[in-house]
């Protein structure tokens, strides 16, 4: 959407099997002299491949929606491109109710973003937005935000139940790289029987779900994304968030145990 706002054309890339994230190989090759930029996700909460992204030499905005707390190199997530955003929506690390943060180290850049959020008591007609957070949400926000080291430790604590599970039935856990910090906002699992897998939560009350509604290229009706597609069809987001209790791990991995690929 942010993209259309500006009337500019999105290029995809395909993704890296094992990360989920950008492929790098793919990305370079689809940039060209006229991108005028790249956003980059860090899907489910795994930095990406920024430093060789941000090599490109093409201005990079980072796509922090999943990855608060997570790092590369030991540097923040958010903290490599000319501009980060932030999404504090329901489902998110932390959760404002709906919006979300914008980081960047240009003054003028940040100042041209506060002046674009409010329309109101301004001394030109330039077209702006309602895109302001509500004194109430900030004050949660910063809450939250305070206690981020604890609810990401327990992410990171069930990830490793996950992890040890997978391992003792012969699968392999979601990779992360030696040089990252994963926050786990997802913990993704391929398996071949995805349908069967979510019908059988369903029946016992076990929200298994697809990591994402629906890939973009199926929107955009294109096609040349083999990696996209293939975790679109085999992979599933196993629950985790801080609150689940022990006794509801062994059972979310009691019930998935069956569907699982090896």
């Amino acid at each position: 959407n942010a993209i259309r706002y500006v009337r500019a054309v999105p290029v995809l890339a395909d993704i890296d099997r094992e990360t989920f994230n950008i492929d790098v190989r793919d990305l370079k090759r689809r940039v060209t002299r006229k991108t005028k930029a790249v956003i980059v996700p860090h899907m489910f909460g795994l930095p990406a491949d920024i430093k060789e992204i941000v090599a490109f030499g093409v201005p990079v905005i980072e796509d922090c929606a999943q990855s608060l707390g997570s790092s590369y190199e030991g540097a923040p997530s958010g903290s490599f491109g000319a501009i980060s955003v932030f999404s504090f929506y329901a489902t998110k690390v932390i959760c404002t109710g709906e919006g979300g943060m914008v980081a960047a180290n240009n003054r003028q850049l940040l100042d041209r973003i506060r002046d674009l959020r409010d329309y109101d008591e301004k001394a030109d007609d330039r077209l702006r937005y309602n895109y302001k957070l509500t004194d109430l949400q900030a004050a949660l926000g910063l809450a939250q935000l305070r206690k981020l080291p604890t609810l990401i430790g327990r992410r990171r604590v069930i990830a490793r139940q996950y992890d040890e599970f997978l391992r003792e039935n012969l699968l392999p856990a979601p990779a992360c790289p030696p040089d990252r910090d994963h926050i786990y906002y997802r913990y993704v699992i391929r398996t071949k029987q995805v349908a069967e897998l979510l019908a059988a939560g369903g029946e016992a009350g076990i929200a298994y779900r697809r990591p994402v509604f629906k890939p973009l290229h199926h929107y955009l009706g294109i096609t040349g994304y083999p990696q996209t597609e293939a975790a679109f069809i085999e992979t599933v987001s196993l629950p985790i968030y801080p609150s689940l209790h022990d006794e509801e791990i062994k059972t979310i991995l009691q019930h998935a145990q069956p569907f699982l690929m090896r």
